[in-house]
């Protein structure tokens, strides 16, 4: 009994692992920017993506509240939205101006 619970053990840590190792495979693998917050809105995760569409790197935001760091990548002029704007997006504003537009 005592050996089947260690190898279940075994076999759920490595199963653990491996999602893990799944998990983070997608997140720095994709194109699309991912930021990962804790309960405390500090950022655990800012995958390669999110360096390319904001310019900032993981170095400089690790640790960092992501409110703080959101409005540092929002200007002024685009923390409101367009009202002619279909979609808002506001971490990422410029994709409102390639959505359509209401007439």
């Amino acid at each position: 009994a005592q050996v089947a619970l260690v190898t279940e053990r075994k076999q759920a840590q490595a199963a653990l692992e491996e999602s893990e190792s799944k998990f983070s495979g997608v997140v720095e693998q994709s194109i699309e920017g991912i930021v990962l917050v804790d309960e405390q809105g500090s950022i655990i995760e800012w995958n390669q993506g999110q360096e390319k569409i904001t310019g900032i790197p993981y170095e400089q935001v690790v640790g960092q509240n992501i409110w703080s760091v959101q409005s540092r990548i929002s200007p002024e002029t685009q923390r409101q939205p367009d009202p002619r704007c279909v979609l808002y997006f506001p971490t990422y504003p410029n994709i409102c101006q390639a959505r359509a537009w209401r007439q």
